[in-house]
């Protein structure tokens, strides 16, 4: 910046009492920037960088704590001390998780199984460490998930907590933020985190991960950075997670945004069907079947659409849990 300035006339000078200026004159690129990138060291290749703060988006029932579990067991094995705080399960979830972590060397953190604990104190536990001589440099924590420690939706409370954890990854300390993504996606149908844009501008990398649900049960998760950010060099990546949520990663990546396109182009004349059937009524499951199958298209078809298509159907659960469709306006 001061090469910068030196070039600048007196009026330009000047200008730089400007706090806008000033402000705009630090973010440029720098060749200690530039060895950073070149130099970033993966924990999980293409996923974690150490010493950096990663949010990875998906949506519920995405895969994000299966990877995680298998990131964080893969961790151990380098050497890496592994703290998974996991406080969107439930007491069933973290005992099967208890035991796979125990197995897999590393801890699961839940501060409302003991008497006494709290999220807040997990905070304020950070904020000890933050203010101590602590060397973190070793340490992987994964939180799970962000919405639990701050209201993802109040840009104050989410510029707070993400510079608690800025500050942690100046100890040396790795983090992982896991969060949602928004219900409905972008005009482009790429997803969209959830929370205000603090999440997205104070971290170093925002990921997301694709996931596409196979007839055997298994479930193909691809990373992505549409709508993200990378500060390294992150190459995209394929997970396989089989019906035993046993994790994988694939030796191709599989782009599930041109699967899906292709995939949709396909249905497109049965979904124009279905969409004609139901018009501006709301029915059930079955009278859509019957009247979609008098048109020609299959039982099969006519299930499988009606659950991979939200963004073209809207399901609502009635009485005895029956299943109402009606076709979705984008408003």
């Amino acid at each position: 910046m001061k090469q910068i300035i030196n070039n600048l006339n007196f009026d330009q000078v000047s200008q730089l009492t400007n706090r806008g200026l000033k402000r705009l004159l630090s973010y440029a690129t720098t060749d200690e920037l530039m060895k950073q990138i070149e130099s970033a060291e993966f924990i999980y290749p293409n996923l974690i960088v150490k010493g950096a703060l990663t949010v990875i988006s998906a949506e519920s029932n995405g895969g994000k704590t299966t990877i995680m579990m298998h990131a964080a067991k893969e961790a151990t094995r380098q050497g890496f001390e592994v703290i998974y705080i996991n406080v969107d399960a439930n007491a069933s979830q973290c005992k099967e998780f208890h035991y796979k972590a125990s197995k897999d060397g590393f801890l699961i953190i839940n501060p409302d199984l003991h008497l006494g604990g709290s999220i807040e104190k997990v905070i304020e536990d950070f904020e000890q460490m933050v203010r101590s001589d602590i060397d973190l440099t070793n340490y992987l924590i994964i939180i799970d998930t962000l919405k639990k420690f701050t209201s993802v939706m109040q840009k104050g409370d989410v510029s707070s907590f993400m510079k608690l954890c800025r500050k942690m990854t100046l100890k040396g300390c790795t983090i992982v933020l896991l969060s949602h993504t928004n219900k409905y996606p972008d005009k482009d149908n790429h997803p969209i985190f959830e929370g205000v844009n603090d999440v997205k501008s104070d971290c170093d990398n925002l990921i997301y991960l694709i996931p596409e649900k196979q007839n055997d049960g298994a479930l193909i998760v691809s990373t992505s950075t549409n709508n993200g950010k990378t500060r390294f060099n992150i190459e995209k990546i394929t997970f396989i997670i089989d019906k035993d949520l046993n994790v994988t990663l694939s030796e191709e990546y599989i782009d599930l945004f041109k699967y899906n396109q292709h995939t949709y182009e396909n249905d497109k004349d049965c979904i124009d069907i279905i969409k004609g059937v139901i018009g501006e009524q709301e029915l059930l499951r079955g009278q859509i079947r019957e009247q979609s199958m008098k048109l020609g298209v299959s039982f099969r078809a006519i299930n499988r659409i009606l659950d991979n298509y939200p963004n073209d159907f809207e399901l609502t659960r009635k009485e005895k849990n029956t299943k109402y469709y009606k076709v979705k306006t984008m408003g």
